[in-house]
């Protein structure tokens, strides 16, 4: 029986220990959440907004991993449908991180006059309602046909050795930006630095049980 049980996002669920099965199921529950904020969003769109985010990251982490088992096109049509559905989430979270650290940190005394006109700005102003809960739309859009095409397009014959060798790349690819960074003390490198070692934390947390 393959029917799954209701996954933990982010957890790899292993019904009698089917790697692929486990891949579709944890990359569905994943991305279900994501298609669950739309819902949620005029309850409190800051989470509504962090929590799409994030269970799209999760989702390309698996996807990630999966790039050697997936055939390169429709990889490649995953991957850019996901990371549009991202893209516009970027300034909503941004601003509300910003407002977020304006509120907990204290600064300089002679910064606080224009601190203080930052965070009346933004209070002023929230991202309007509207915008987000389309910006969620849009993405949604992008999101919810990807775990029925991963699962049709997922190699029927993976195994462990396959999941070994994509985290085998993430760690590379990992390990490659943090010299780029030893070398050029550039901040886009250092975000780029971030970015692969979270996918790669992401990773890992999926194979974590517990």
């Amino acid at each position: 029986d393959r029917r799954m049980a209701p996954v933990r996002p982010g957890k790899l669920a292993l019904p009698s220990g089917d790697v692929r099965c486990g891949l579709i199921a944890t990359f569905s529950s994943v991305l279900a959440h994501a298609l669950e904020q739309e819902q949620v969003v005029h309850d409190d769109r800051v989470r509504a907004v962090h929590e799409f985010r994030k269970s799209v990251r999760r989702g390309r982490a698996i996807l990630s991993l999966c790039r050697g088992v997936l055939p390169k096109q429709e990889f490649k049509a995953l991957w850019r449908d996901l990371r549009h559905a991202a893209l516009p989430t970027s300034e909503l979270r941004d601003s509300d991180v910003f407002a977020a650290v304006l509120s907990a940190v204290s600064v300089p005394e002679e910064l606080e006059p224009t601190a203080e006109k930052a965070r009346t700005a933004l209070s002023a102003n929230p991202a309007d309602i509207d915008l987000v809960a389309r910006t969620l739309e849009q993405g949604v859009g992008l999101v919810q046909t990807a775990p029925q095409r991963f699962a049709e397009h997922l190699a029927p014959e993976l195994g462990w050795p396959d999941i070994e060798a994509g985290l085998r790349r993430s760690y590379q690819r990992a390990r490659k930006r943090r010299d780029k960074v030893a070398k050029t003390r550039k901040p886009v490198h250092f975000h780029d630095w971030r970015k692969r070692t979270k996918e790669l934390n992401y990773q890992i947390e999926l194979l974590t049980h517990g």
